[in-house]
């Protein structure tokens, strides 16, 4: 929302260092304080002595902009594409079919999101387009050609034009020419609200775009210049607000067949993330911003990662879940009402409320008094979902008659006793998922800590984590019980004997086994700063039957070299009795090592077991049923 980020992130910059000067030569640091660029070293870090990141969304094809002072983003990118890895892509028609059969909810995403946009300026800010507008027509008043719009034609065409804009923003400074991918994006705009008015004179959208442009008139006056660059900038601080609120505050809440999806920086459009497509972006991310955050959860996502992760599995098993929201729809037709003629819920609020109890519920059965405290959980989040979505209620008219009937049926639905059918089936079909979710959780702490970036944690998180959007991720994280688990893992980062391992697996409810997968994974990058902050990022080719269900690389530097393995995709690997899966499902199943590796033996750095590489021709491989005797997940590094 900043009118001019560059500057700003420039003054920040400068602005801190001159902080850091200042408090070392008045003595004020207690010791010599090395600049941060010492610590912070690697490509295009010139210029960016201090640590900083941006809250900046980033489109599908979108690149940050390269001239800022910053260390990369706060992380969306990420979140995004390590969850779409546990995602099954395959499973993206049939699982729009089954959304659309239970829901009737057909929907184009970019038409859905124009939509959004529309109804975000017609209703929460029709005032700053207003504000806009007059600027506009002064604009158009300056020459002969554009003198004769209206004020109202000019407000329906700007609106248009910031529907159809396919990024959060642009970035025109005024200084100098327009950037190619600035002019992409309004060109692409001014084009798709042609398309979509063929009754408006193209005139019009051709004007604003010669604004918005910076597109000089012969014979025009500095002021006018001005004027024009003012009205650019200013437009660029409202067209993020429109699709922040359209897209992820009402679009995710009309439209989700796979909620895990529908995540700040994700699209509508995207149905998961391919292996390939996986290594691709994090190779770049290591060229270009190595320093930037890796997050998985943070203050203002839809659903916490744990939750995504469970919901993930959904898309494993299209099936299954088609039949099971069938037969609850049956089981919990007694639980609804009827408001001013209609059911309640319909089926869009009834399917959302089914994914929310699948990403949500509590991995041991709740008491009484944490059940109720789950209940009223569900109930809140339902609320602001259907206040979001702006169908059958709105946080400006509320409908109380159909809240009320929401939270009775929420309540009805998830009432306990022996005679409630819909919560006996439910919790059978979760127990599934449960496991399933809790391996692809673990995976991605492994990822996430080994990827390029920084790995970023939201607190409370370190263990399982099942909340929803705000409030119900600002709850008081018990730091007590966090220290007292960490204490019960014995030395900090240090690897757990087996049969304490085979304990934490054994009983995984309490989250302990996250715990300890994070606290190591954090020790073993910490010693080894220069491999993980400059180490080269290689995909490792994975083969045999379970190929496709293996995430593998490899980082590599002077100081060394680690080996990371993460298996997906677990509900289509058998019954998962036990959290860990048997690891004879992976014989066959192979990675291969990179050219330049000597070494025979490798150390697991979460179990301590030792792996030897088999030779196959000129080329080493990792057998995957060893690797993952225990878990499906491995960091290794040569053992001396």
């Amino acid at each position: 929302g900043l009118f001019d980020p560059a500057q700003y992130l420039r003054d920040l910059q400068q602005g801190c260092l001159d902080a850091i000067t200042r408090a070392i030569s008045e003595g004020q640091s207690g010791g010599e304080v090395p600049p941060p660029a010492v610590v912070l070293s690697g490509p295009g870090e010139a210029g960016r002595p201090v640590y900083v990141v941006v809250e900046k969304i980033l489109g599908r094809n979108e690149q940050l902009q390269p001239d800022w002072p910053v260390h990369g983003t706060t992380g969306y990118e990420f979140l995004n594409l390590v969850n779409g890895v546990f995602v099954a892509t395959g499973a993206e028609k049939d699982f729009r079919e089954i959304y659309e059969r239970f829901t009737g909810n057909r929907q184009d995403a970019p038409d859905l999101i124009y939509r959004c946009k529309k109804f975000i300026l017609d209703t929460a800010l029709s005032s700053e387009l207003h504000v806009l507008v007059r600027e506009l027509d002064r604009i158009s008043e300056q020459h002969r050609w554009s003198r004769d719009f209206t004020l109202n034609s000019l407000n329906h065409a700007l609106a248009e034009i910031i529907a159809c804009f396919p990024v959060y923003r642009s970035y025109t400074r005024g200084e100098g020419p327009v950037g190619t991918d600035d002019r992409r994006h309004i060109a692409a705009a001014t084009r798709a609200a042609k398309r979509r008015n063929p009754a408006t004179s193209p005139s019009l959208f051709d004007f604003i775009a010669s604004v918005l442009l910076l597109e000089v008139q012969e014979g025009e006056e500095d002021s006018r210049r001005d004027a024009r660059r003012r009205f650019a900038l200013k437009l660029q601080q409202l067209t993020g607000p429109v699709m922040a609120k359209a897209v992820e505050d009402t679009a995710f809440y009309r439209y989700f067949p796979l909620a895990c999806l529908n995540e700040v920086g994700g699209e509508l459009e995207w149905f998961g993330v391919p292996v390939e497509r996986f290594h691709s972006r994090n190779a770049s991310r290591f060229e270009l911003w190595p320093h930037s955050l890796s997050a998985t959860s943070t203050h203002d996502t839809k659903r916490s990662e744990d939750v995504r992760s469970r919901i993930d599995v959904l898309s494993e098993l299209p099936d299954e879940w088609d039949k099971a929201i069938h037969r609850w729809h049956g089981l919990n037709r007694e639980s609804g009402s009827r408001v001013e003629g209609q059911d309640v819920p319909v089926p869009n609020d009834e399917y959302l409320f089914y994914q929310t109890l699948v990403g949500t519920w509590p991995t041991e059965w709740p008491d009484e008094t944490a059940h109720a405290t789950y209940v009223a959980r569900v109930q809140a989040y339902m609320i602001k979902a259907l206040k979001e979505a702006s169908q059958h209620t709105s946080w400006i008219n509320p409908n109380d008659d159909y809240e009320k009937a929401i939270n009775e049926f929420v309540s009805a639905s998830l009432r306990q006793g022996e005679e409630n059918r819909f919560l006996a089936d439910f919790v059978t079909f979760q127990k599934l998922i449960t496991r399933c979710g809790m391996l692809n959780s673990l995976a991605q702490v492994v990822l996430k800590v080994a990827s390029p970036g920084v790995p970023d944690f939201y607190q409370g998180t370190e263990v399982w984590d099942f909340s929803l959007v705000d409030p119900d991720n600002r709850r008081t994280v018990d730091y007590e019980r966090l220290k007292e688990m960490l204490d019960r893992l014995g030395a900090r980062g240090s690897t757990l004997s087996r049969s304490r391992l085979d304990e934490l697996i054994a009983d995984p409810e309490d989250g302990c086994i996250k715990l300890y997968i994070t606290s190591r994974a954090l020790a073993f990058r910490s010693g080894r700063v220069d491999l993980f902050q400059k180490g080269d990022y290689l995909p490792l080719e994975v083969t045999g039957k379970r190929a496709d269900n293996v995430v593998a690389f490899c980082r590599e530097s002077r100081e060394g070299m680690a080996i990371v393995l993460t298996g997906r995709h677990f509900a289509r690997l058998g019954d998962p009795a036990s959290l860990c899966v048997d690891s004879d499902l992976w014989s066959g199943t192979s990675a291969l090592l990179p050219v330049e590796a000597a070494e025979r033996t490798y150390r697991d750095m979460f179990s301590g077991c030792e792996i030897q590489a088999i030779e196959d021709g000129d080329q080493l491989l990792l057998p995957l049923d060893k690797v993952f005797s225990w878990l499906p997940l491995a960091i290794l590094e040569p053992s001396p």
